[in-house]
């Protein structure tokens, strides 16, 4: 099987487990949690994948696991949905803490990753 094919049934796959996150969180908290949620555990994820696998699982568990599961697009219309109810700090902080909370998990998964 080719390695696209192999990173398109992974974006799949994380797709449905982003939808599955989706439904746990969304019962139980406002949907930018889940986003948010959703953004550092996958941000952690890659981190740990861009040390530990090579080219070939990189594609499809980065490009296609993660890419699936991640979601910068709804983090940011989460954030410019706020700004535009003029809820100026929370759209402006919801977007600083995505940007530092991901940065920060996917720091952490290379330095695990990198002792594997």
């Amino acid at each position: 099987m080719g390695i696209v094919l192999l990173a398109c049934l992974a974006g799949g796959l994380g797709a449905v487990a982003r939808a599955g996150v989706d439904q746990v969180v969304a019962g139980r908290w406002p949907a930018w949690v889940g986003t948010l949620l959703i953004n550092v555990v996958g941000s952690f994820a890659l981190g740990v994948a861009s040390v530990s696998v090579g080219a070939a699982g990189l594609t499809v568990f980065g490009t296609g696991f993660c890419g699936g599961f991640t979601t910068f697009s709804s983090a940011c219309w989460q954030a410019a949905r706020e700004l535009g109810r003029r809820r100026i700090a929370f759209g402006i902080g919801y977007a600083a803490v995505t940007v530092a909370a991901c940065l920060t998990a996917a720091l952490l998964g290379i330095a695990l990753g990198g002792r594997l």
